[in-house]
């Protein structure tokens, strides 16, 4: 984790009358610990907290980056925080996230890479966000969190472990390679 600055009340000060009187704060939160702060209806223009622990903070109603900007969270510590209804806007690059606990919901951010992502026990109620395999490989959900799309998408999801998929992609390689040796023999 990167080393940061502590705010003093002064300064926690303008950061709140910049939120009230809707100015970005990217300047003013630069470089600055932002854990377990309250940044409810925040502008952030720009934000780059990889490698830091933002664990805690309140994100609702914050709207966070720009059209064509790229947000950074890679490898960030972000448990328990409120993103609820938060806009993510442009691009969020946020491998290795460690959102456990946080809430979505309503949240929007649908330009996420989240590979590897830790999301167990979030709630994402009304959340706009992709599910696929370029931006989801290795993430962590709940497994309850596809059970539930599955039901109220009339389709029957079938979960397994990373393990459970490597050792089957193992069997059906070795099943394979004994179908083409069963071939050259015959």
């Amino acid at each position: 984790m990167q080393v940061e600055k502590i705010m003093s009340s002064v300064h926690r000060e303008k950061v709140g009358m910049f939120i009230k009187n809707k100015i970005d704060i990217s300047d003013l939160i630069d470089g600055y610990s932002v854990k377990n702060m309250n940044l409810a209806g925040a502008i952030i223009t720009k934000w780059n907290v990889s490698e830091r622990d933002i664990s805690g903070v309140n994100l609702a109603r914050a709207k966070i980056g720009s059209p064509n900007t790229t947000i950074f969270m890679n490898n960030t510590k972000a448990r328990n925080c409120n993103c609820n209804q938060t806009q993510f806007i442009g691009k969020v690059m946020a491998r290795r996230l460690d959102a456990r606990g946080t809430t979505f919901l309503g949240a929007y951010m649908p330009y996420m890479d989240y590979r590897y992502a830790n999301l167990e026990g979030c709630n994402f109620c009304d959340c706009v966000f992709s599910i696929g395999t370029a931006k989801a490989y290795g993430a962590k959900f709940d497994d309850k969190f596809f059970k539930d799309i599955g039901e109220f998408w009339g389709v029957e999801i079938n979960i397994k472990s990373m393990e459970e998929k490597n050792h089957d992609t193992g069997r059906l390689k070795s099943d394979i390679k004994r179908q083409r040796r069963l071939q050259r023999e015959s």
